[in-house]
């Protein structure tokens, strides 16, 4: 089993919330879910995310700062092998709209910020 890399517990464990509070707070019969999500056993679902973006006032990317990077590597490999496949295809305003796109996406993911 792959450990989902998340700064969860490192967040919650700076303030005085328990997981118990946490499951309190989304109606879960107990914690153990949530030790699991803590733990990188499991991945939380929205609602988890939501939950601790908003009890400790941090970005979701941020709690998963690891799966974001991943993402943004891989987006970074992708994206221009879709421009490749749609410069093949018959030009018209929606393939052009959707390259405009997406040259727009892959120069914002090669800014410096975004490689946090």
């Amino acid at each position: 089993m792959s450990h989902i890399k998340n700064f969860l517990r490192a967040y919650r464990k700076k303030t005085h919330i328990t997981q118990f509070d946490i499951a309190f707070l989304l109606e879960l019969d107990n914690n153990s879910r949530l030790s699991r999500y803590e733990s990188g056993e499991r991945t939380p679902g929205l609602d988890v995310m939501l939950a601790y973006h908003l009890l400790f006032d941090v970005p979701v990317t941020t709690l998963f700062a690891y799966h974001r990077n991943t993402m943004r590597k891989r987006l970074l490999s992708v994206i221009p092998q879709l421009i490749e496949m749609l410069k093949a295809q018959e030009s018209t305003a929606n393939v052009a709209s959707r390259m405009v796109e997406l040259e727009a996406v892959l120069a914002r993911l090669k800014e410096p910020a975004h490689e946090n």
